[in-house]
C-alpha cells in the first residue's frame, strides 16, 4: 500500500520537474544578463577613459607644438625686422627732420645705452627712442614721433639678437703678449651673446623656486640693483643675475669699476667674461642663485655655455 507522500511524488511527472528547471534556467539567464550588462560598462567606461586620456594627450601636443611654433615664429620675427631696421644719424624736430639710414650691416654688438623698463620720468618720445630696448636693433615699438616740440635723439645701430661664432680673450694687453702665452688657449669669453628677449631682460631660473609668482617685471625694476646673493624673497624674475670674473667667480661688477644693472641690457650680453666653459658646476650647488644652469645653457649642444635664460 502506497503512502500519501508516494503517490504525490509518482504525480509529479516530466512536466512538473521541467517547470522546475525553467525556473532555475530563468534566474541564470538574469544573472547572465547582469554580468553582461556589467560588462559592457565596464567596456564603455574603458572607452570613455581612453578617449579622455587621447584627447588630454592631443590638447596637451597641440599645445606644446603651438608653444614651439609660436617662439620659432617670435625668433624669425625679430630678425626679418632687423632687415628694414633703422638709425637716426643726425638728431632733429619735426621742424628739421633726422637724418635716418636704414641699417646696412650686422654685428653682435648691444647700445649700453638701452634699458629694459623706462622710468616715469623718462617717458616722452624723444627719451624711449633713445633708451629702449629692441632686440633687432632699431627702434622701439613705443617710440611716438608725432609729439610736437620733442627732440629725436640719435641713436646707434646694434644687433642684439647676433652673436659671434667663437669665443675670444677678452685680457690681452701689454703684459700678456709679453709673457708668451697663448691667447687661443684663453679664450673662454664671450664677446656677445645673442638676446632675443623682448625688452632685454635675463632671467635666473633660481627665482622661481617656492616662488611661481615671480614677476617679469615688478614696480621698482628700473632701480634694482644687482645682487649675487640670497637676500629678501625676489619679486623679479631677473633678480640675483650674476656675472663670472676672470677666475670664474660670481661678481656684479663690470670689471672696470661699475655695478651691473639688471634693467641695462647690455651689461649680460656684451663681454662676458669666463662664460664659455664647460656646461657644469662644481662651485655652487642648485639651490644657489649663482649655480651655472640657473643662468646659463648650452643651446647647440656641444657641452660649453652660450647663452642665458629669457622670458617670452
Amino acid at each position: 500500500m502506497l503512502c500519501k507522500d508516494t503517490m504525490h511524488r509518482k504525480d509529479q511527472g516530466p512536466a512538473a520537474r521541467l517547470a522546475r528547471s525553467r525556473r532555475g534556467s530563468a534566474i541564470i539567464l538574469a544573472v547572465g544578463a547582469l554580468v553582461l550588462l556589467s560588462v559592457i560598462t565596464l567596456v564603455y567606461w574603458g572607452i570613455g577613459r581612453a578617449d579622455v586620456r587621447t584627447a588630454v594627450a592631443s590638447r596637451r601636443s597641440s599645445s606644446v607644438d603651438q608653444t614651439v611654433n609660436q617662439f620659432a615664429d617670435y625668433l624669425a620675427g625679430v630678425i626679418g625686422r632687423d632687415k628694414t631696421a633703422w638709425f637716426v644719424e643726425v638728431p632733429g624736430t619735426r621742424a628739421n627732420p633726422p637724418v635716418v639710414y636704414r641699417e646696412a650691416w650686422d654685428y653682435p654688438w648691444v647700445d649700453p645705452s638701452r634699458v629694459s623698463v623706462v622710468r616715469a620720468n623718462e617717458r616722452d618720445p624723444a627719451v624711449i627712442a633713445r633708451i629702449t630696448f629692441a632686440p633687432w636693433g632699431g627702434m622701439p615699438d613705443r617710440w611716438e614721433p608725432d609729439r610736437t616740440g620733442l627732440n629725436i635723439l640719435a641713436f646707434d645701430a646694434s644687433d642684439p639678437w647676433l652673436a659671434p661664432h667663437r669665443p675670444v680673450f677678452l685680457g690681452m694687453n701689454v703684459a700678456f703678449e709679453m709673457s708668451g702665452r697663448n691667447w687661443m688657449l684663453e679664450s673662454r669669453d664671450w664677446e656677445s651673446i645673442s638676446n632675443f628677449a623682448p625688452d632685454g631682460r635675463f632671467v635666473n631660473l633660481f627665482n622661481l623656486r617656492n616662488n611661481f609668482d615671480a614677476l617679469p617685471v615688478p614696480p621698482n625694476f628700473a632701480r634694482l640693483s644687482a645682487s649675487t646673493g640670497q637676500g629678501s624673497r625676489p619679486e623679479s624674475m631677473s633678480h640675483y643675475l650674476s656675472l663670472l670674473d676672470e677666475n670664474g667667480e660670481a661678481t656684479v661688477g663690470l670689471g672696470f669699476g661699475e655695478m651691473a644693472t639688471p634693467n641695462k641690457p647690455a651689461d649680460w650680453t656684451m663681454f662676458q667674461q669666463y662664460a664659455f666653459r664647460p656646461a657644469v658646476d662644481v662651485k655652487y650647488g642648485f639651490d644657489d642663485p649663482r649655480h651655472a644652469f640657473n643662468q646659463w645653457v648650452d643651446t647647440d649642444g656641444d657641452g660649453f655655455f652660450d647663452a642665458r635664460w629669457f622670458e617670452l
